[in-house]
C-alpha cells in the first residue's frame, strides 16, 4: 500500500458486496497527517470474497494497482489492472490473461 518513493501517502481500498460476481470499491489516498486526499469509487468485476488488491504505485499524477479474482473450479484466475488519474479521477481498467 505504500509507494517506496513517496512515503508521504498510502492507498487503501475498501470493497463491498454488490451482487453476484460484482462488487463496489472505494480507493482512499491518505497523507502523512492521516487525512484523506482522494476518494474514488469504482466497480469491480468479481465477488468481494474472491478478490484481492495489490501492486500499488502512487505517483503525483496517478494511482495504479491490480485486482486478482480467484477463478471458479476449472477456471483460471483473472488479473485486472487499474489506473486512476488523480486530477480528474478517471478510472482506466483492463484485464491481464493469467493462462
Amino acid at each position: 500500500m505504500f509507494d517506496p518513493k513517496n512515503n508521504q501517502e498510502f492507498a487503501l481500498i475498501v470493497q463491498s458486496s454488490k451482487g453476484a460476481g460484482k462488487s463496489k470499491a472505494t480507493l482512499f489516498v491518505i497523507n502523512n497527517e492521516l487525512k484523506s486526499t482522494m476518494k474514488t469509487e469504482f466497480d469491480v468485476e468479481g465477488d468481494y470474497e474472491k478478490t484481492s488488491f495489490g501492486n500499488y504505485i502512487i505517483t503525483e499524477n496517478t494511482i495504479a494497482f491490480t485486482c486478482k479474482t480467484k477463478g471458479e473450479k476449472n477456471e483460471a484466475d483473472k488479473l485486472d489492472f487499474y489506473m486512476i488519474d488523480r486530477k480528474n479521477e478517471n478510472v482506466q481498467q483492463f484485464a491481464i490473461a493469467l493462462s
